[in-house]
């Protein structure tokens, strides 16, 4: 519990001295550890490393001055960027638009603030599709349905099983090795009944943090929405939240008619995960 304790009141450390020069070595000085130690518990209760960490939160007020309306190149140099093109790779890299484009905007295409839910376990019946990758990093996408074969069943069986008022869920299920599995199909009431060619999957219930999507003209547009918002919820949410994500979990999507949502599997900051 000490260990959770040095991390919060490093953050806030780190928080409030964000104009500053943030050298790790003296934070680790800071909370008597050495360097390496600092480093591991760090990464350990944080999810990122501590050079990640003070650039996520100097990019985190980036935004916030840029949505009051000020100018990109007074905010790159407050945040201690030397350059504009640095800032501006690094802020499209967490944000995932240009720091231009998320001033016109104000940051309203991914600002989304989640609601904290503790589901049930549920079952869907899923298509599944597998990709081959040893790229952790690329392996994973969001709103992977995009351009899949779902002829694989006949309309009339899917009808079975989809009921009215029934969101539709996408999931990455664990890993094979080097093999991802993607599933996406309706949630059902049981599994009673599952088509030839599909699968019946159960996902955990647990503490979820659930982001809701942009709504979108069109398909392209919806799954840029949803990987934004999912690089929103990892990247600049979960940091400055009181919750870690729960890696025994994995994420997944909801669809509901013209509503969509991203569901992030969460713990509170020192909490054993959910089993």
């Amino acid at each position: 519990m000490k260990h959770h304790d040095d991390m919060r009141a490093c953050r806030e450390y780190i928080q409030a001295h964000l104009d500053e020069e943030i050298e790790p070595e003296k934070l680790a000085e800071l909370f008597y550890m050495s360097y390496s130690r600092f480093r591991a518990v760090f990464f350990e209760i944080n999810g990122m490393t501590v050079h990640a960490f003070i650039r996520n939160r100097r990019l985190n007020r980036a935004a916030k001055e840029l949505r009051s309306g000020k100018k990109v190149n007074s905010v790159s140099l407050d945040c201690g960027f030397r350059t504009l093109s640095g800032f501006s790779r690094a802020f499209k890299q967490l944000f995932g638009v240009s720091p231009s484009e998320y001033m016109r905007t104000r940051g309203a295409i991914i600002q989304k603030e989640p609601f904290i839910e503790d589901r049930e376990p549920f079952i869907f019946a899923a298509y599944t599709f597998n990709r081959v990758t040893d790229k952790v990093s690329e392996a994973e996408v969001p709103a992977w349905w995009q351009g899949q074969d779902f002829s694989t069943v006949p309309l009339s069986e899917y009808k079975k099983i989809a009921v009215d008022g029934y969101a539709e869920i996408g999931a990455w299920l664990k890993r094979k090795k080097n093999v991802r599995v993607y599933a996406f199909g309706p949630a059902v009431k049981d599994g009673s009944y599952i088509p030839k060619g599909m699968a019946h999957v159960q996902l955990p219930g647990g503490l979820y943090a659930g982001f809701p999507v942009p709504e979108a003209e069109g398909v392209h547009q919806l799954c840029e929405n949803v990987r934004s918002t999912v690089e929103y919820a990892g990247k600049v949410w979960l940091p400055d939240s009181p919750y870690t994500k729960d890696r025994s979990r994995g994420l997944f999507e909801r669809y509901e008619g013209r509503e969509s949502f991203v569901y992030v599997p969460v713990k509170e900051r020192g909490a054993e995960p959910a089993r």
